[in-house]
């Protein structure tokens, strides 16, 4: 079966001409692939939604990221001699920094969002091993890698965890308190609280005067 023409325009490693690729290839699929268009498309429009609404502010920064930075590391290390094209390698990219960008920043909605992601393609793990020579799970390895190194990147930029003013006050545990209270009765900066009750229960002694005219009386 000849290879379609159009194939030229993915990423060839390691040669110049196949440098074209890294921008091409994401828009080269199969046409009579009707499956793994689907496949690709579907997951994309969803988390491409999920990644203009919860990180709009480095959206483009992150998916331009990913695209450049997968397709330039298969270009660079992968050996054979074949053509790779298709967008799966910023789709597995997409997935990894949601994921972990949900993990990092532990924002209630972007952890919701990074379970929904891991319930919906969880199952997209599998696709960064070499187990069908007929799909390039170096993008799929490659822009999970990126997206990854995104998330840790931009983690300060967009949503963070609201953090309470309590978080910040120092956490002792409670031999730590009781040796600080101890030290500070021996230097005397606080009383001694044994001394101070054995002080209130120890019984008082009242003397009373009298005055007459003839004696005087103790008590």
């Amino acid at each position: 079966m000849m290879r379609p023409e159009w194939t030229v325009y993915g990423i060839l490693p390691q040669t110049f001409s196949g440098l074209k690729g890294i921008l091409f290839s994401p828009f080269l699929h199969d046409p009579r692939d009707i499956h793994h268009i689907l496949n690709n498309s579907l997951p994309f429009l969803f988390m491409g939604w999920a990644l203009f609404y919860f990180y709009r502010s480095m959206a483009w920064k992150v998916l331009l990221g990913i695209w450049f930075l997968e397709g330039f590391w298969v270009w660079l290390s992968v050996s054979d001699v074949a053509y790779h094209i298709g967008a799966s390698g910023i789709l597995y990219g997409l997935a990894a920094f949601l994921f972990t960008s949900g993990v990092i920043r532990k924002q209630t909605n972007l952890m919701g969002l990074t379970l929904l992601i891991v319930f919906l393609y969880g199952g997209m793990i599998w696709g960064i091993f070499p187990y069908d020579v007929t799909i390039s799970w170096q993008s799929h390895l490659f822009g999970s890698i990126a997206g990854i190194l995104l998330a840790y990147r931009f983690r300060k930029e967009g949503w963070q965890r609201t953090k309470y003013e309590w978080e910040d006050e120092p956490v002792q545990d409670d031999f730590s308190a009781l040796r600080e209270r101890h030290e500070n009765v021996i230097s005397g900066k606080i009383p001694d609280p044994n001394l101070e009750e054995e002080k209130n229960e120890s019984p008082s002694i009242t003397i009373h005067y009298e005055y007459s005219e003839n004696k005087k009386v103790r008590e």
